[in-house]
């Protein structure tokens, strides 16, 4: 399945980074020490990266009570 208008980039360990006009909405994390697993504290392998427009779109996502919700780690302010 495809999405109009969106690449396909390779990460540095080979994961997928979704793109529109060179833009990242979607991509893997590499591990880093502010995700980690709360009981044994080793650094989550696989944390998934979504970028939205808002923060009412980002708690939409993090609020879906489905059956896979999101959940958010708390982050550095951006600085760029």
């Amino acid at each position: 399945m495809r999405m109009p208008h969106v690449t396909v980039w390779r990460g540095s360990r080979g994961n997928p980074i979704y793109q529109v006009g060179g833009k990242s909405f979607v991509f893997f994390r590499n591990p880093r020490p502010d995700a980690v697993d709360p009981v044994t504290g080793e650094r989550y392998p696989d944390v998934i990266v979504f970028w939205v427009p808002s923060e009412s779109d980002k708690q939409a996502l993090v609020q879906d009570p489905g059956p896979a919700p999101a959940c958010r780690i708390p982050m550095a302010p951006r600085t760029r």
